[in-house]
Protein backbone atom coordinates (compact mmCIF):
# COMPACT_ATOMS: atom_id res chain seq x y z
CA UNK A 1 0.00 0.00 0.00
CA UNK A 2 1.84 3.09 -1.03
CA UNK A 3 1.52 6.23 0.53
CA UNK A 4 -0.78 9.39 -0.30
CA UNK A 5 0.24 11.73 -1.64
CA UNK A 6 0.40 15.22 -0.41
CA UNK A 7 -2.00 18.20 -1.29
CA UNK A 8 -0.63 19.78 -4.70
CA UNK A 9 1.23 16.48 -5.72
CA UNK A 10 0.42 16.12 -9.39
CA UNK A 11 0.19 12.89 -10.94
CA UNK A 12 -0.18 12.08 -14.97
CA UNK A 13 -2.15 9.92 -16.61
CA UNK A 14 -6.04 8.99 -17.14
CA UNK A 15 -8.17 6.98 -15.54
CA UNK A 16 -11.27 5.69 -16.79
CA UNK A 17 -13.38 3.11 -14.38
CA UNK A 18 -15.83 1.27 -15.65
CA UNK A 19 -18.90 -1.26 -13.44
CA UNK A 20 -21.16 -3.43 -14.21
CA UNK A 21 -24.61 -3.00 -12.86
CA UNK A 22 -24.02 -4.86 -10.31
CA UNK A 23 -21.71 -3.53 -7.96
CA UNK A 24 -19.66 -0.86 -7.27
CA UNK A 25 -15.95 0.05 -5.82
CA UNK A 26 -16.55 2.46 -2.51
CA UNK A 27 -14.33 4.84 -0.32
CA UNK A 28 -16.06 6.24 3.18
CA UNK A 29 -13.84 7.66 5.36
CA UNK A 30 -12.64 11.08 6.81
CA UNK A 31 -10.08 12.89 5.16
CA UNK A 32 -10.30 16.13 6.66
CA UNK A 33 -7.78 18.55 6.69
CA UNK A 34 -5.56 16.39 4.48
CA UNK A 35 -8.09 16.28 1.31
CA UNK A 36 -7.23 14.16 -1.63
CA UNK A 37 -6.10 16.29 -4.97
CA UNK A 38 -7.40 15.18 -8.49
CA UNK A 39 -5.63 16.50 -10.40
CA UNK A 40 -4.40 16.54 -14.21
CA UNK A 41 -7.33 14.18 -14.96
CA UNK A 42 -5.73 11.55 -12.77
CA UNK A 43 -8.40 9.62 -9.81
CA UNK A 44 -7.02 8.45 -6.97
CA UNK A 45 -9.81 5.62 -5.49
CA UNK A 46 -9.60 4.68 -2.31
CA UNK A 47 -11.22 1.90 -0.54
CA UNK A 48 -12.40 1.52 3.28
CA UNK A 49 -14.38 -1.37 4.41
CA UNK A 50 -15.86 1.22 7.02
CA UNK A 51 -15.75 4.13 8.24
CA UNK A 52 -12.70 4.92 9.66
CA UNK A 53 -11.84 8.72 11.42
CA UNK A 54 -9.45 10.89 9.75
CA UNK A 55 -6.97 10.48 12.48
CA UNK A 56 -6.44 7.10 11.59
CA UNK A 57 -7.43 5.42 8.45
CA UNK A 58 -6.12 2.60 6.00
CA UNK A 59 -6.37 3.27 2.47
CA UNK A 60 -6.16 0.84 -0.55
CA UNK A 61 -5.45 1.12 -4.56
CA UNK A 62 -7.87 -0.44 -6.38
CA UNK A 63 -5.25 -0.75 -9.17
CA UNK A 64 -3.45 -2.61 -6.93
CA UNK A 65 -6.29 -4.99 -6.50
CA UNK A 66 -6.36 -5.31 -10.32
CA UNK A 67 -8.70 -2.94 -11.78
CA UNK A 68 -7.40 -1.32 -14.98
CA UNK A 69 -9.27 1.80 -15.16
CA UNK A 70 -9.22 1.84 -18.89
CA UNK A 71 -13.19 2.46 -19.11
CA UNK A 72 -13.43 -1.06 -20.79
CA UNK A 73 -12.20 -3.81 -18.13
CA UNK A 74 -15.01 -4.23 -15.81
CA UNK A 75 -13.07 -3.04 -11.89
CA UNK A 76 -16.85 -4.35 -9.91
CA UNK A 77 -14.85 -6.89 -7.93
CA UNK A 78 -11.73 -4.98 -7.48
CA UNK A 79 -12.50 -4.18 -4.09
CA UNK A 80 -12.44 -7.28 -2.01
CA UNK A 81 -15.13 -6.73 1.31
CA UNK A 82 -16.70 -3.88 -0.40
CA UNK A 83 -20.31 -3.84 -0.60
CA UNK A 84 -22.33 -2.35 -3.76
CA UNK A 85 -22.34 1.67 -3.05
CA UNK A 86 -21.02 5.02 -4.55
CA UNK A 87 -17.60 6.34 -4.26
CA UNK A 88 -18.42 8.62 -1.55
CA UNK A 89 -16.13 11.58 0.34
CA UNK A 90 -16.95 12.66 3.66
CA UNK A 91 -15.52 15.28 6.29
CA UNK A 92 -13.14 16.93 4.07
CA UNK A 93 -11.76 19.89 3.17
CA UNK A 94 -10.59 21.05 0.04
CA UNK A 95 -11.35 18.37 -1.97
CA UNK A 96 -10.18 18.57 -5.60
CA UNK A 97 -11.96 16.33 -8.25
CA UNK A 98 -11.03 16.53 -11.79
CA UNK A 99 -10.55 14.37 -14.87
CA UNK A 100 -12.36 11.49 -13.22
CA UNK A 101 -14.86 8.95 -15.96
CA UNK A 102 -17.58 6.40 -14.28
CA UNK A 103 -19.47 4.54 -16.02
CA UNK A 104 -22.58 1.87 -15.29
CA UNK A 105 -22.54 2.32 -11.17
CA UNK A 106 -24.84 0.84 -10.16
CA UNK A 107 -26.42 3.58 -7.31
CA UNK A 108 -25.53 7.12 -7.29
CA UNK A 109 -21.82 7.87 -8.84
CA UNK A 110 -20.10 10.51 -6.21
CA UNK A 111 -21.49 11.80 -3.08
CA UNK A 112 -19.49 14.10 -1.20
CA UNK A 113 -20.90 14.77 2.27
CA UNK A 114 -20.06 17.19 5.53
CA UNK A 115 -17.19 18.87 3.02
CA UNK A 116 -15.70 22.42 2.96
CA UNK A 117 -14.87 24.05 0.18
CA UNK A 118 -14.84 21.24 -2.55
CA UNK A 119 -14.27 21.61 -6.29
CA UNK A 120 -15.77 19.18 -8.64
CA UNK A 121 -14.90 19.94 -12.06
CA UNK A 122 -14.41 17.65 -15.93
CA UNK A 123 -15.92 15.07 -14.54
CA UNK A 124 -18.06 12.47 -16.92
CA UNK A 125 -20.61 10.26 -15.57
CA UNK A 126 -23.13 8.30 -17.72
CA UNK A 127 -25.13 5.19 -16.41
CA UNK A 128 -28.64 4.20 -18.80
CA UNK A 129 -31.49 6.71 -18.76
CA UNK A 130 -33.73 3.76 -17.55
CA UNK A 131 -31.38 2.96 -14.41
CA UNK A 132 -32.94 3.78 -10.94
CA UNK A 133 -31.62 5.13 -8.36
CA UNK A 134 -28.35 6.42 -10.58
CA UNK A 135 -27.37 9.94 -9.50
CA UNK A 136 -24.45 11.37 -10.68
CA UNK A 137 -23.35 13.65 -8.29
CA UNK A 138 -25.27 13.88 -4.59
CA UNK A 139 -24.21 16.83 -2.25
CA UNK A 140 -25.22 17.14 1.04
CA UNK A 141 -24.08 18.75 4.53
CA UNK A 142 -21.35 20.79 3.32
CA UNK A 143 -20.39 24.49 2.51
CA UNK A 144 -18.85 26.58 -0.16
CA UNK A 145 -18.60 23.59 -3.17
CA UNK A 146 -18.15 24.65 -7.44
CA UNK A 147 -19.24 21.90 -9.58
CA UNK A 148 -18.30 23.02 -13.36
CA UNK A 149 -17.48 21.37 -17.02
CA UNK A 150 -19.01 18.04 -16.31
CA UNK A 151 -21.38 15.53 -18.72
CA UNK A 152 -23.64 13.70 -17.15
CA UNK A 153 -25.87 11.20 -18.29
CA UNK A 154 -28.07 8.99 -15.41
CA UNK A 155 -31.38 7.50 -14.91
CA UNK A 156 -32.04 9.47 -11.94
CA UNK A 157 -31.05 13.25 -10.71
CA UNK A 158 -27.85 14.66 -12.84
CA UNK A 159 -27.03 16.63 -9.45
CA UNK A 160 -28.82 16.17 -6.26
CA UNK A 161 -27.92 19.43 -3.58
CA UNK A 162 -29.93 17.34 -0.15
CA UNK A 163 -29.74 18.65 3.02
CA UNK A 164 -27.80 20.88 4.86
CA UNK A 165 -25.96 22.70 1.85
CA UNK A 166 -25.15 26.20 1.57
CA UNK A 167 -22.81 28.10 -0.93
CA UNK A 168 -23.03 26.17 -4.19
CA UNK A 169 -21.95 27.19 -7.65
CA UNK A 170 -22.77 25.10 -10.54
CA UNK A 171 -21.90 25.69 -14.14
CA UNK A 172 -21.59 24.37 -17.72
CA UNK A 173 -23.53 21.31 -17.14
CA UNK A 174 -24.05 18.99 -19.64
CA UNK A 175 -27.31 17.18 -17.96
CA UNK A 176 -29.11 14.35 -20.12
CA UNK A 177 -30.91 11.89 -19.63
CA UNK A 178 -31.46 12.08 -16.21
CA UNK A 179 -33.67 13.69 -13.58
CA UNK A 180 -31.87 17.52 -14.37
CA UNK A 181 -30.06 19.49 -11.16
CA UNK A 182 -32.72 18.70 -8.40
CA UNK A 183 -32.48 20.57 -4.37
CA UNK A 184 -34.22 17.73 -2.35
CA UNK A 185 -36.01 15.87 -1.74
CA UNK A 186 -35.98 17.74 1.65
CA UNK A 187 -37.96 17.26 4.86
CA UNK A 188 -39.12 13.37 4.55
CA UNK A 189 -39.89 11.49 7.75
CA UNK A 190 -41.15 15.26 9.07
CA UNK A 191 -37.68 15.75 9.27
CA UNK A 192 -35.93 19.62 9.30
CA UNK A 193 -34.14 20.86 6.31
CA UNK A 194 -32.13 23.76 5.54
CA UNK A 195 -30.85 24.51 2.11
CA UNK A 196 -29.20 27.94 0.77
CA UNK A 197 -27.62 30.28 -1.99
CA UNK A 198 -27.67 27.58 -4.51
CA UNK A 199 -26.76 29.15 -8.22
CA UNK A 200 -27.05 27.01 -11.19
CA UNK A 201 -26.10 28.89 -14.57
CA UNK A 202 -24.51 28.26 -18.03
CA UNK A 203 -25.63 24.38 -18.57
CA UNK A 204 -27.67 22.35 -20.89
CA UNK A 205 -30.44 19.80 -20.55
CA UNK A 206 -31.09 17.41 -23.51
CA UNK A 207 -33.66 15.12 -22.99
CA UNK A 208 -34.40 15.10 -19.17
CA UNK A 209 -37.32 14.24 -17.04
CA UNK A 210 -36.60 17.51 -15.49
CA UNK A 211 -33.92 20.64 -16.05
CA UNK A 212 -34.42 23.09 -12.97
CA UNK A 213 -36.47 21.53 -10.33
CA UNK A 214 -37.15 21.72 -5.88
CA UNK A 215 -38.89 18.77 -4.30
CA UNK A 216 -39.98 18.62 -0.17
CA UNK A 217 -41.76 16.82 1.47
CA UNK A 218 -45.35 17.46 3.47
CA UNK A 219 -44.68 17.09 7.03
CA UNK A 220 -41.37 18.19 7.60
CA UNK A 221 -39.96 21.78 8.19
CA UNK A 222 -37.12 24.15 8.08
CA UNK A 223 -36.28 26.33 4.41
CA UNK A 224 -34.38 26.47 0.75
CA UNK A 225 -33.57 30.02 0.43
CA UNK A 226 -31.39 32.07 -1.92
CA UNK A 227 -31.91 29.37 -5.17
CA UNK A 228 -30.95 30.81 -8.94
CA UNK A 229 -31.07 28.72 -12.20
CA UNK A 230 -29.72 31.00 -14.82
CA UNK A 231 -28.86 31.17 -18.19
CA UNK A 232 -30.21 27.54 -19.00
CA UNK A 233 -31.05 26.01 -22.53
CA UNK A 234 -33.35 23.02 -23.10
CA UNK A 235 -33.70 20.41 -25.75
CA UNK A 236 -36.18 18.35 -25.25
CA UNK A 237 -36.71 18.13 -21.93
CA UNK A 238 -40.25 16.92 -19.95
CA UNK A 239 -40.67 19.81 -17.73
CA UNK A 240 -38.29 23.06 -17.44
CA UNK A 241 -39.04 24.47 -14.29
CA UNK A 242 -40.23 22.67 -11.47
CA UNK A 243 -41.17 23.37 -7.72
CA UNK A 244 -43.02 20.68 -5.88
CA UNK A 245 -43.93 21.02 -2.13
CA UNK A 246 -46.06 17.58 -2.53
CA UNK A 247 -43.09 14.92 -3.44
CA UNK A 248 -45.82 12.74 -1.24
CA UNK A 249 -49.29 12.67 -0.30
CA UNK A 250 -49.49 13.65 3.48
CA UNK A 251 -51.01 16.77 5.10
CA UNK A 252 -50.18 20.22 4.67
CA UNK A 253 -49.48 20.72 8.97
CA UNK A 254 -45.90 21.89 7.95
CA UNK A 255 -43.87 22.21 4.85
CA UNK A 256 -40.19 23.05 3.83
CA UNK A 257 -40.72 26.77 3.13
CA UNK A 258 -39.40 28.01 -0.44
CA UNK A 259 -38.60 31.69 -0.82
CA UNK A 260 -36.30 34.05 -2.95
CA UNK A 261 -35.55 31.67 -5.59
CA UNK A 262 -35.15 32.30 -9.39
CA UNK A 263 -35.58 31.01 -13.06
CA UNK A 264 -33.89 33.31 -15.21
CA UNK A 265 -32.74 32.78 -19.19
CA UNK A 266 -34.26 29.38 -19.99
CA UNK A 267 -34.65 28.71 -23.56
CA UNK A 268 -35.53 25.74 -25.42
CA UNK A 269 -37.58 23.07 -26.13
CA UNK A 270 -40.43 20.77 -23.91
CA UNK A 271 -42.27 17.71 -24.73
CA UNK A 272 -44.95 18.20 -22.04
CA UNK A 273 -47.41 21.02 -22.00
CA UNK A 274 -46.95 21.92 -18.08
CA UNK A 275 -43.47 23.21 -19.19
CA UNK A 276 -43.19 25.27 -15.85
CA UNK A 277 -45.12 23.73 -12.66
CA UNK A 278 -45.04 25.00 -9.14
CA UNK A 279 -47.16 22.87 -7.07
CA UNK A 280 -46.97 24.83 -3.12
CA UNK A 281 -48.77 24.40 0.18
CA UNK A 282 -51.32 27.01 1.52
CA UNK A 283 -50.73 29.50 3.99
CA UNK A 284 -47.44 30.20 5.53
CA UNK A 285 -45.96 26.86 3.66
CA UNK A 286 -46.70 28.61 -0.07
CA UNK A 287 -43.68 29.67 -2.05
CA UNK A 288 -42.94 33.14 -1.83
CA UNK A 289 -40.50 35.39 -3.94
CA UNK A 290 -40.34 33.49 -6.96
CA UNK A 291 -39.00 34.96 -9.54
CA UNK A 292 -39.16 34.09 -13.76
CA UNK A 293 -37.50 36.18 -16.61
CA UNK A 294 -36.54 35.85 -19.89
CA UNK A 295 -38.28 32.19 -20.42
CA UNK A 296 -38.94 31.38 -23.91
CA UNK A 297 -39.87 27.80 -24.52
CA UNK A 298 -41.82 26.75 -27.28
CA UNK A 299 -43.42 22.95 -27.73
CA UNK A 300 -41.11 20.13 -28.49
CA UNK A 301 -44.20 18.19 -30.25
CA UNK A 302 -46.30 20.90 -31.41
CA UNK A 303 -48.94 21.56 -28.20
CA UNK A 304 -49.55 24.38 -26.36
CA UNK A 305 -47.33 25.10 -23.28
CA UNK A 306 -48.65 26.74 -20.21
CA UNK A 307 -47.72 27.29 -16.71
CA UNK A 308 -49.39 25.65 -13.51
CA UNK A 309 -49.08 27.48 -10.27
CA UNK A 310 -50.37 26.74 -6.83
CA UNK A 311 -49.61 29.16 -3.73
CA UNK A 312 -46.72 30.38 -5.76
CA UNK A 313 -46.12 34.23 -5.16
CA UNK A 314 -43.83 36.49 -6.89
CA UNK A 315 -43.50 39.67 -9.54
CA UNK A 316 -45.52 38.74 -12.86
CA UNK A 317 -43.02 38.18 -15.80
CA UNK A 318 -43.69 40.48 -19.00
CA UNK A 319 -41.37 38.66 -20.75
CA UNK A 320 -41.90 34.60 -20.40
CA UNK A 321 -43.38 32.50 -22.97
CA UNK A 322 -45.36 30.50 -21.63
CA UNK A 323 -46.53 33.56 -19.62
CA UNK A 324 -45.94 32.64 -15.96
CA UNK A 325 -48.70 32.41 -13.35
CA UNK A 326 -47.74 33.23 -10.02
CA UNK A 327 -49.93 35.00 -8.03
CA UNK A 328 -48.83 38.66 -6.84
CA UNK A 329 -48.01 39.01 -3.12
CA UNK A 330 -49.96 41.09 -1.67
Amino acid sequence: MGAVPRPGTKVPGQVDFHFNMGVAPYYHGGCSDAAYMVILAFFFLLCSTSYVPAQSYSTFYVTKFGAVGDGKTDDSQKCPGIPPAALHFDACNGLQLSGLSLHDNPRNHISVNKCNSAVLSNLTIRAPGDSPNTDGIDISNLNNIQIHNCIISTGDDCIAINNGTSNVNISYITCGPGHGISIGSLGGGRTYAAVQDIHVSHSNFTETKWAARIKTWKGGSGYVRGVSYKDIILNNVQRAITINQEYDDGIYERSVVVSNVSFIGFHGTASRSDAISMKCGPGPQRCTDVVLGDVNISSSVGQKLEAFCQFAHGPRCTNCIPPDCVETSP
